[in-house]
């Protein structure tokens, strides 16, 4: 792209990065608009340092009306903007105990809102200027602009679409059916290996044999000892 013909505007431009950027673009053969915050005279004679072609315009970015009004005037005296340049910044050094809410909703202000402000005032004519070049009517411009909606951020402002509904898990299946081995041991039908075993009885009067439990005929528990509390007397099967 050459930059003969283009208009650059350049936000924070009175000094620092700005000014050098606006020197840059000038000496490429650009027309800048220097916009300026505070530093008024500072912008003033940068602007008459690259030419005629420059001009000065104050505006407080953070504020959407006063940037509406300084890029109307830019237009009307260099012509459609072609360049933006969103250098406009400011930085609140501090900690947690020196934390100013008003410094940081200003710095808010400037570093975010400042951005979207001027990028919603430029960007139109930045659409009109692409129309005009491929020759679109009106009609094909505003089906331009309707197809745009569903891929940027034009006609996009407010709350997001909601999302789509996911779609349903897939219906889990029953378990298999446990069919006994020739031990009493369940085993899921089809399933490779042997299921666990359930748990066996036990107990003072049950003697326990793989899966399930069964009492001999005419057992007895062991009961205490009458000389020796701690000795127990085992029962006998009779017989």
């Amino acid at each position: 792209m050459g930059w003969n013909g283009q208009v650059a505007l350049v936000t924070g431009a009175s000094r620092g990065i700005g000014a050098a950027i606006a020197r840059l673009l000038a000496a490429r053969g650009a027309s800048v608009a220097v916009i300026f915050s505070a530093r008024a005279a500072q912008a003033e004679a940068l602007a008459t340092e690259l030419g005629p072609r420059a001009i000065a315009v104050g505006a407080d970015v953070g504020d959407a009306d006063a940037v509406v009004r300084m890029v109307a005037a830019v237009t009307a005296a260099l012509g459609p903007i072609s360049v933006l340049v969103n250098n406009a910044g400011i930085a609140v050094p501090g900690t947690w105990e020196t934390y100013d809410a008003e410094a940081m909703a200003r710095m808010r202000r400037v570093n975010a809102d400042g951005v979207i402000h001027c990028v919603r005032a430029v960007a139109p004519g930045w659409i009109v200027t692409d129309m005009a070049r491929g020759g679109m009517d009106a009609a094909a411009f505003a089906e331009r602009v309707k197809g745009m909606a569903g891929r940027t951020m034009v006609g996009r402002v407010g709350a997001p679409p909601a999302p789509a509904p996911r779609p349903a898990s897939p219906a889990v299946p029953p378990p298999a059916a446990r069919v006994p081995d020739r031990r009493g041991h369940g085993h899921a039908a089809g399933a490779r290996g042997r299921a666990p075993a359930p748990p066996r009885r036990t107990g003072p009067d049950s003697v326990s044999r793989g899966a399930g439990a069964f009492t001999p005929a005419g057992w007895q528990p062991s009961v205490p000892d009458r000389n020796h509390p701690r000795r127990r007397v085992r029962g006998t099967s009779g017989g």
